[in-house]
């Protein structure tokens, strides 16, 4: 076979090809790697399921409320969590936006949406994870984000929803 520049431009492009999906593969599975050491190291924190509501007599004299609607938090403004939506936006788009690019689905889960509100009931547990770290995610500890920052982003991720 006669060597032509297209065989060798061929010949080129496979090999980066093939250098791709094993530098992809090689990802994943430290990713999986650092997934499973960083599960047997820590305790998984308990998750508590929303309790059904206890069946009620219905009140015959007592008139129906009308629904509340519920506000969703202005940039700035303070949200549940008693922090500053646009600081944690800013806080968020400088240490989080490149994993879970505008809280979607990146490298990173998403960090919106009802899987993520149901993940993630209280507080709590996002405030959790954001200190320790889980598989990919790198943790951060008050060196890192203060207290106050930390509060600002769970204020814009739960504004997000």
């Amino acid at each position: 076979m006669k060597a032509t520049p297209a065989v060798g431009a061929a010949m080129i492009l496979g090999a980066a090809l093939l250098g791709a999906v094993l530098a992809v593969g090689m990802y994943q599975g430290e990713v999986a790697d650092r997934t499973r050491q960083a599960s047997a190291a820590a305790p998984a924190a308990p998750r508590t399921a929303p309790t059904p509501a206890a069946p009620t007599a219905p009140a015959a004299a007592a008139p129906a409320a009308p629904p509340v609607a519920q506000a969703t938090p202005a940039a700035g403004a303070a949200a549940s969590s008693g922090g500053d939506v646009a600081a944690g936006e800013k806080l968020y788009a400088g240490k989080c936006n490149a994993c879970h690019p505008n809280a979607n689905a990146g490298v990173g889960p998403a960090l919106r949406g009802p899987q993520f509100a149901a993940t993630y009931l209280d507080d709590a547990s996002l405030k959790q994870i954001i200190r320790s770290g889980r598989g990919g995610m790198p943790p951060y500890p008050p060196a890192n984000l203060s207290d106050g920052d930390l509060e600002a982003m769970v204020a814009y991720l739960r504004s997000l929803q």
